[in-house]
C-alpha cells in the first residue's frame, strides 16, 4: 500500500480535503442527458465533493452503499453474515484485505464459490474488522481453523443468516468510518469491495456527457439555455428530414 513521505505531504493532502469539501455544491456543472435517441437537453447540476470529510457526500454514499446491500440480500435468499478479526496491535493497518485475499484463494481451492460484499469497520483503537455478506452458508469450524493458520494469532470468527437487520448492522459501521476518512489518506483504504461481476442495482444516470464546469450559477444557467436553443434546432432539422423522402445533395439538412 502507498503511503505519504513525511508528515508535511500527509497535512497537505489532508488540507486538500477539506478544501474540496467546503467546496461541495459550490460549483454547477452543465449537463448532456440523453433521455433517448435524436433528443437532448441540458441543465445544470451542482457538484458535489464526494469526500468522506463532507457530511452531505458521506450520508448520500452511506445511502447508496445501504440499496446495495438491500439488492445483495434480494439476489441470494441465503445469504450468511461473516465476521473476521484480528488482534489488537500485532497486525499492520490495512493488511486484513491480504488476509482475506488468502482465506478467499483457499475457498477457491477447495472449490466452494460464492459472491461476497464486505464493509471494513476500524474501532477506536484503529483495529480493522471485516463485515462480509456471503451468498452462501460456509463452514464456521474449517474458516476459523483457515484463518488461525493466515493470520497467526487471531481466531475469532462468526458468521450467521443474514436478514433485514444486517442492513442496520453494516450502516452503523458505514456511519462510523467518516470519523476515520484520514485512514483512507494514509493507507489509500477503501470502506467497502464486493466479489467481481456481481450486479449491485445499476443506477439509471440521465446524464452522460460533462460539458464544463461554471463557478457562478447564473453562468451555468445561461450556458446550458444556449446549448438547449442548439438542441432544439439540431431536433428541427431531424423532424424536417424525416418527412423528405429523397434529398437533393445541396439540401442536406446536416
Amino acid at each position: 500500500m502507498d503511503t505519504y513521505n513525511n508528515l508535511d505531504s500527509y497535512k497537505n493532502k489532508c488540507n486538500q480535503y477539506l478544501q474540496r469539501a467546503a467546496n461541495c455544491m459550490k460549483p454547477h456543472a452543465v449537463l448532456e442527458a440523453r433521455y433517448w435517441e435524436m433528443w437532448r437537453t441540458y441543465h445544470t447540476v451542482p457538484v458535489r465533493c464526494g469526500t468522506l470529510a463532507c457530511p452531505l457526500c458521506s450520508s448520500i454514499r452511506r445511502t447508496r452503499i445501504k440499496k446495495k446491500i438491500e439488492h445483495f440480500l434480494q439476489q441470494f435468499p441465503d445469504a450468511h453474515m461473516l465476521t473476521l478479526t484480528i488482534r489488537h496491535g500485532s497486525h499492520e493497518l490495512g493488511v486484513i484485505m491480504e488476509y482475506w485475499k488468502r482465506l478467499r484463494a483457499r475457498f477457491w481451492k477447495e472449490g466452494i464459490k460464492f459472491k461476497y460484499f464486505l464493509v471494513r469497520e476500524f474501532t477506536r483503537k484503529g483495529t480493522e474488522h471485516l463485515h462480509i455478506l456471503v451468498s452462501q452458508r460456509l463452514n464456521i469450524v474449517w474458516i476459523r481453523k483457515a484463518w488461525r493458520e493466515i493470520t497467526g494469532d487471531s481466531f475469532v470468527v462468526h458468521i450467521q443468516k443474514a436478514d433485514e437487520g444486517a442492513v442496520r448492522y453494516l450502516s452503523k459501521y458505514l456511519s462510523k468510518q467518516q470519523e476515520y476518512w484520514r485512514l483512507t489518506l494514509v493507507k489509500r483504504m477503501r470502506l467497502y469491495a464486493h466479489s467481481r461481476g456481481l450486479l449491485l442495482g445499476q443506477y439509471c444516470r440521465l446524464t452522460d456527457m460533462l460539458v464544463k464546469i461554471c463557478n457562478d450559477k447564473q453562468e451555468a444557467d445561461r450556458i446550458a439555455e444556449e446549448m438547449n436553443v442548439e438542441s432544439r434546432c439540431f431536433q428541427e432539422r431531424i423532424r424536417q428530414a424525416s418527412r423528405i423522402s429523397v434529398l437533393p445533395d445541396n439540401e442536406c439538412p446536416f
